[in-house]
């Protein structure tokens, strides 16, 4: 079988996708009010890197301690497997997460919004993605795999087989 090398990046977490989609910009607008000041609160030396097409417009959003833009990147794997646990706080729209599937692939723990995770076949207690739907909740997981590195690396590893089983075509195309 197909083995992935997890390696977590400690006291970083990222955000993936276009803000040329208003879905995205909401999400990382709900991320940053709601989210980011609990989790930043427990891990004052949490780093979040955000990247994707049409970033810059929205650069003023990302003024704040800690928030890194790097605009859009070459290679999307890379930047999956060096910025830590994925979030993927999305409150609309519909369609396969590719970013998604993409991190859990890689070994790269995600937590995600239900709506998120809307249409692929994973259910809140798999442990293979933590899900949540309020800021509450998803600050929480956050705190949670950020302070309990086996907890974040067994959540890799689950989404990794979890991947394979599932999109393996996905993870021979990458």
């Amino acid at each position: 079988a197909l083995k992935v090398e997890v390696k977590i990046q400690p006291d970083s977490i990222f955000h993936i996708g276009s803000m040329e989609w208003d879905a995205n910009v909401q999400a990382v607008q709900w991320f940053l009010s709601k989210i980011w000041p609990l989790v930043k609160s427990a891990h004052p030396n949490l780093t979040f890197h955000l990247a994707g097409k049409g970033i810059n417009d929205h650069e003023a959003m990302f003024f704040q301690t800690g928030v890194h833009n790097h605009g859009e990147v070459t290679d999307a794997s890379a930047f999956m497997r060096n910025h830590g646990i994925a979030v993927v706080p999305l409150l609309a729209g519909s369609g396969i997460r590719m970013k998604l599937i993409e991190a859990l692939s890689l070994g790269v723990p995600c937590v995600a919004t239900d709506i998120a995770v809307q249409g692929l076949p994973i259910k809140r207690e798999d442990g293979i993605i933590s899900i949540h739907h309020d800021a509450e909740g998803f600050a929480k997981a956050l705190i949670d795999l950020l302070g309990n590195r086996k907890k974040a690396i067994d959540m890799a590893k689950l989404g990794h087989k979890y991947c394979l089983k599932h999109h393996f075509i996905h993870s021979i195309l990458h």
